[in-house]
């Protein structure tokens, strides 16, 4: 009697289980045959807009094509419509390319404004001039005007310091670079520089000894003021006949991979 009653519950399990299945199925054949059609709606709604743009230019050109032999020429009607339809559609035309012509324009300004306010400017370049305005990475502030000049056999680089700024210190300077070709594989390099003595707009010129503090020299044991004047000066031109050694290694150093690279 117990086996009966197992085996007739699986029977209706068996038989729910047929009944759950077929209705998944059935619905699942409802949703595809719903996207279905949805999917040829819109095929068929994109394709109807096709046919009625074939549509507009056949009319259009069969309005300027299509003569009836009662009529002979085209009437002045048909010209009219023809023409008041082209001008419609070029004048809509136009206000598109002016209104996306103004977009771009606001566009253009915003970008232009957005880099003079978030990018400092750090080189500006016009003709034969160059103006840096840069912090070097070993925090050396350039803020320089230079001039290149070019002759046949002749390079000339005039550079000359802007005065200080809000923010930083610069020194009266004014440097001319010149470089002459004397043969083939050798040229001749003179540099002159001029540096004026700093001066401040209220205490007149700065000291001789405020320049020493500043430029670390060391003027201990030097009473006289003409003496510590020459002092520093000697100091400076040293420094300054340094510098222009290494400046001059980088230069050539420089020539020679450009020269490499050309060849």
């Amino acid at each position: 009697m117990s086996s009966d009653a197992g085996a007739t519950t699986d029977e209706a399990l068996t038989i729910v289980d047929e009944t759950l299945a077929r209705r998944r199925y059935f619905r699942e054949k409802q949703r595809e045959y719903r996207h279905k059609l949805k999917a040829d709606a819109v095929a068929i709604a994109q394709e109807v807009m096709h046919l009625e743009s074939i549509r507009d230019r056949l009319q259009v050109v069969s309005m300027t094509s299509v003569r009836k032999a009662s009529e002979g020429p085209l009437s002045w009607h048909a010209i009219a419509t023809v023409f008041k339809s082209e001008a419609h559609r070029v004048l809509t035309r136009r206000q598109s390319l002016v209104t996306q012509m103004q977009q771009f324009e606001s566009l253009k300004r915003a970008m232009r404004r957005f880099v003079v306010m978030n990018i400092p400017v750090v080189e500006e370049v016009a003709a034969n001039t160059r103006l840096s305005h840069t912090t070097t990475p070993d925090g050396a502030f350039v803020n320089t005007l230079q001039g290149y000049f070019v002759e046949a056999d002749r390079f000339v680089m005039v550079m000359r310091q802007v005065e200080n700024d809000e923010v930083h210190a610069c020194h009266p300077l004014q440097r001319q670079t010149e470089v002459r070709q004397v043969s083939p594989t050798h040229v001749i390099m003179r540099s002159v520089c001029h540096n004026s003595r700093s001066f401040r707009a209220h205490d007149g010129v700065v000291s001789v000894d405020e320049i020493a503090v500043l430029r670390g020299i060391d003027l201990r044991g030097i009473e006289d003021d003409n003496q510590k004047e020459a002092c520093v000066w000697r100091e400076v031109i040293r420094r300054g006949n340094a510098q222009f050694l290494v400046w001059r290694q980088q230069f050539k150093a420089l020539m020679q991979e450009l020269t490499a690279s050309v060849q």
